[in-house]
């Protein structure tokens, strides 16, 4: 069997067991997020994503989040998206990139630590530890850098390949050595 449709499966069942649709649906409902989307798959199979529920109108919204459930990082001239000057010359007043600025902020809502979007901090961090579980888990994802050696080998396209590696390599530096 191909690593691709083994993937494929898991995906699928991890998303059945976790029942995404309803917890999405629940979730929206509960924390005021105006949503004329369901998640789901699309007939016939393929990758999940948001699908209207009714006919809408030009202009009109298709989900309106409130600001406090907002994970936000202000762009700042000098971002980029894959590496920071912090990253580059281990500057200490240098920022982190911002993928790694919004995944903190993500952790930091996960632990409780996260408050300052102008609601309840606790009921902040149940949000997001509600929603962290609609994430697929890292052996499922098939983004590049989440790919094992062997699967980065068959990309046939070089430097897909290797911006993965590349990748991967930061990630890992930048767990091993925090600022």
């Amino acid at each position: 069997s191909r690593p691709g449709v083994c993937m494929g499966h898991l995906l699928a069942l991890w998303a059945l067991a976790t029942d995404q649709p309803a917890t999405f649906g629940r979730l929206a409902s509960a924390y005021g997020v105006y949503s004329a989307v369901v998640l789901a798959e699309p007939p016939g199979g393929g990758e999940r994503g948001l699908f209207c529920t009714r006919a809408v109108a030009a202009g009109e919204p298709l989900l309106a989040v409130p600001w406090q459930l907002c994970l936000v990082d202000e762009d700042e001239p000098g971002d980029d998206s894959l590496e920071s000057v912090w990253e580059q010359q281990s500057d200490a007043a240098a920022r982190p990139a911002r993928d790694v600025r919004l995944a903190a902020q993500l952790l930091a809502q996960l632990a409780g630590d996260g408050g300052d979007g102008g609601g309840d901090a606790a009921e902040l961090s149940r949000f997001w530890r509600e929603w962290s579980a609609m994430l697929p888990p890292a052996a499922a994802c098939a983004h590049p850098m989440t790919l094992p050696d062997a699967l980065l080998e068959e990309l046939q396209h070089a430097p897909l390949a290797e911006a993965g590696r590349r990748q991967r390599r930061r990630l890992l530096r930048l767990v091993a050595s925090p600022p």
